[in-house]
């Protein structure tokens, strides 16, 4: 759940996602769970803001650690990939195949129906344009629509 919530906020480009935005609830009062998402806000409508300001492994730890980051551009650490999904499960000694997978299925489902609930939502037009250019040119989906261009689709 938290992997796929930092997905959606990166998407969204939504910089704000921190520790204060991901709750948790004891039900039971003893087993924790995530409560419903809250404070998603696509911050992208009005600036292009990228990222998210949850740090997932410590600094140290991040891939790319210690290299300049060009102006507007996410600190190293702070956007997902492939290295650090690998950094964060190696970290926690978890296994990587199955954060890889329900990442890769959050970004799918986002890919296939976000562009139709952005064109609906009722927002301006420039707002619209703006989120839709954040969600296009994240590298996650910059991937898959390679891959469906690639196979035709």
């Amino acid at each position: 759940d938290l992997l796929r919530r930092l997905v959606v906020n990166e998407l969204l480009g939504n910089p704000d996602m921190h520790l204060k935005n991901i709750g948790l609830r004891y039900p039971d009062g003893v087993t924790p769970e995530f409560p419903p998402a809250y404070d998603i806000v696509a911050y992208s409508a009005f600036n292009k803001s990228q990222g998210h300001a949850l740090h997932l492994v410590p600094p140290a730890l991040a891939p790319r650690a210690g290299r300049a980051v060009a102006p507007g551009q996410p600190r190293p650490g702070q956007q997902l990939s492939a290295a650090m999904v690998r950094a964060f499960c190696s970290a926690l000694g978890m296994l990587e195949k199955p954060a890889s997978a329900a990442i890769g299925a959050c970004v799918r489902a986002a890919y296939q129906s976000w562009p139709g609930l952005i064109a609906q939502a009722p927002i301006t037009e420039l707002a619209k344009s703006r989120v839709l250019e954040q969600f296009n040119r994240h590298p996650m989906i910059q991937s898959l629509a390679r891959r469906a261009k690639n196979r035709g689709g």
